[in-house]
């Protein structure tokens, strides 16, 4: 299943005047990355992708960092 993001679907989200997190289907940092590309999409939610010992926040973080998107800072 963790084939990635709904991102055709997420993208025509971007008309709402809400916050949008997108969820379900990341199963690597890329993923999280090409859901915070999508205009007007905030936040994606991948839970169980850091269930697993191989994937931490961190690298999440780094990558999305490294593609050019600004996250916050954690503890």
């Amino acid at each position: 299943m963790k084939g990635g993001l709904d991102l055709e679907t997420a993208s025509q989200l971007g008309a709402l005047h809400v916050p949008v997190i997108i969820c379900g289907g990341v199963g690597e940092a890329s993923h999280v990355v090409d859901g915070l590309e999508i205009a007007g999409v905030d936040a994606v939610a991948a839970t169980n992708y850091f269930h697993h010992v191989e994937n931490s926040i961190q690298l999440a973080r780094q990558s999305a960092l490294s593609a050019g998107i600004l996250v916050r800072g954690f503890i």
